[in-house]
């Protein structure tokens, strides 16, 4: 009677030991599985990070390159603001190319777009603004409101 119960446990025992080391298995192949979809992650991110940095470098080079040109685009504006420079691409004189008024228009445009200036509606409103300011501070004094206006008052007078 005793070795049929050694043999139940035992068998027992073995079974629980098969059962564990199926588990294990089970758990490795889990964690290889893991593991690769870690290396993948970490080559997709090299990948990613490698695509990054070459795109900012192509952007970086664009960017000056566009900067170049505004800069060399707007070099020819100033030269053009000159009368002598102008006359002689209108008149072609000193042998320059005459320029026609398409050409004349198209530069006109780049050099508001370069240096713009600010509009007669634009200006008046700015001035609207600043007399409208003018006038609530004016009244915050009279009313001796506020003690800070005074101050303000005398900062924009040492600013003149």
């Amino acid at each position: 009677m005793r070795w049929r119960q050694e043999l139940k446990s035992g068998n027992a025992l073995v079974e629980h030991y098969v059962r564990t080391d199926y588990k294990l298995i089970e758990a490795k192949a889990q964690l290889d599985l893991l593991n690769e979809l870690v290396d993948a992650f970490y080559d997709d991110m090299i990948k990613l990070k490698e695509v990054i940095v070459e795109q900012r470098e192509n952007d970086q080079k664009e960017f000056t390159k566009r900067m170049v040109d505004i800069l060399q685009y707007k070099e020819i504006v100033k030269w053009l603001q000159q009368p002598k420079i102008r006359e002689a691409f209108c008149d072609g004189t000193n042998k320059a190319k005459v320029l026609n008024k398409e050409e004349m228009t198209l530069l006109k445009s780049l050099r508001e777009m370069i240096n713009p200036r600010i509009s007669s509606y634009n200006y008046e409103k700015i001035w609207k603004r600043v007399l409208r300011d003018a006038a609530k501070l004016g009244m915050k004094l009279d009313s001796d409101e506020d003690e800070r206006a005074i101050g303000i008052i005398i900062n924009l007078n040492l600013l003149k």
